[in-house]
């Protein structure tokens, strides 16, 4: 009888019955489903916090590269579009011939422009900005020239000629050469420079100790590049070809002919928004007209706006109207630009009725209590045409996504000092 008995009880311990495997298996399950819901919590926290890092950085590169060239701006042009103190005597253009494309056109005397219509349009709602400098390390001033009655002669400097090398780009300018005595200015490439040390010691042919610079068609030693050989890119066979077809007036240093260095590598910049990136062209090196030719300088940028500051009687006044005299281009103080980048992460709606993360097109960012542009303005400014964000048009579901908006004024000082 005791036998049966401890038998019977090693039977009641020797496992589990099927209820409380089931009971653990139950709880199991539990433990499980809310360890994979604060997981997936955590995770898109995670996601949405790294995402957001990433539009802080493309937008903060992406600002920074434009900032970068606007504070630039005008340096090297601001004597030419002002020569002897005068705006009403400057150039509105420079005409620019290219040897590459065989083909001349008129790059507008400003600092910058909003959307010119020598540049293909961006993305919908979007700004093309451009802006031009030189980098002349000397002679930003004028240097009077003359060229004995040929606009394909070597100009004959009168004064200042050792600030000139070899390769470096002039636009000459005649006060009064073009149709009805208006000023005309055209750029030249420079092959041959008075000074040995600008033109890798190789004589000007012909000079016999005087300071003649040559402009020809065929190569020259490059001392921007080792000295080695390159064939002028900007000089024409019969001269630079204006609207008319004639070829430019030759500088005479009687009626104020002079040429003006804009270094090397002058710059023509424009950065536009193009499917969704922040790209930049330079119309002096590269053919702006194709799109295949503008490089991406930061991804997930959506919108760039702009406007700028002009002196007036009543002070300064935000506006964003083309630019159409010199005078005008004059009274501009400063530039502001404003950018939006986009979160590549899509947040789910928080509710049942579609995206929700981003409501306003045109105050993307969270923390965006109007329009950009308001806190340059006066309470009584009003508004300014085309200058709001539209992000309506960028995708189709612009809703589903975050932004971050990044802005900067920009003073343009190298029209305030001017040589």
């Amino acid at each position: 009888m005791m036998k049966i008995a401890r038998l019977q009880g090693y039977r009641r311990s020797a496992g589990f019955t099927l209820v409380e495997i089931m009971i653990a298996v139950l709880i199991g399950l539990i433990g499980i489903v809310v360890i994979m819901q604060v997981y997936a919590v955590s995770e898109g926290y995670k996601r949405t916090s790294t995402t957001g890092t990433d539009a802080q950085i493309n937008g903060a590169v992406g600002l920074y590269q434009v900032e970068r060239d606007l504070r630039v701006a005008a340096y090297g042009i601001s004597a030419l579009m002002a020569p002897a103190g005068n705006v009403n005597a400057a150039c509105t253009s420079i005409r620019v011939w290219n040897n590459d494309s065989g083909r001349a056109f008129d790059l507008k005397l400003v600092p910058f422009e909003i959307n010119s219509p020598l540049l293909p349009a961006g993305d919908p709602n979007t700004d093309v900005i451009s802006m031009l400098y030189g980098n002349a390390d000397s002679a930003v001033i004028g240097t009077f020239a003359d060229q004995g009655g040929s606009t394909t002669r070597y100009f004959d400097l009168k004064d200042n000629w050792y600030g000139y090398r070899n390769g470096d780009l002039v636009v000459g300018y005649s006060p009064n050469g073009g149709p009805g005595g208006t000023p005309v200015c055209a750029l030249h490439e420079l092959t041959a420079v008075p000074s040995g040390n600008g033109n890798c010691g190789v004589p000007v042919a012909g000079s016999n100790g005087r300071p003649w610079a040559a402009h020809d068609t065929g190569n020259y030693p490059d001392p921007n590049n080792g000295c080695k050989s390159k064939k002028a890119t900007h000089n024409a066979a019969t001269g630079i070809p204006m609207s008319n077809g004639q070829p430019v007036p030759p500088l005479s240093k009687g009626t104020g002919g002079q040429i003006f260095n804009f270094g090397p590598l002058p710059a023509w910049k424009a950065y536009a928004i193009r499917n969704g990136n922040l790209t930049v062209c330079d119309i002096m090196t590269q053919d702006c007209g194709d799109l295949t030719q503008w490089q991406v300088v930061a991804q997930d940028i959506v919108s760039m706006r702009a406007i700028y500051a002009i002196s007036t009687a009543a002070g300064p006044q935000w506006t964003r109207a083309n630019i159409t005299t010199i005078a005008q281009a004059n009274t501009v103080q400063g530039i502001a630009v404003a950018i939006v980048a986009r979160s590549p992460l899509i947040e789910k709606p928080r509710g049942t009725g579609g995206c929700d993360a981003t409501n306003s097109a045109s105050l993307p960012d969270a923390g965006q209590p109007n329009a950009w542009y308001q806190q340059y303005m006066g309470s009584t400014d009003g508004t300014i045409v085309n200058a709001a964000f539209n992000l309506s048009t960028s995708r189709a579901d612009w809703q589903c996504y975050r932004y971050k908006l990044f802005q900067t004024a920009v003073p343009v000082r190298n029209l305030t000092w001017r040589p």
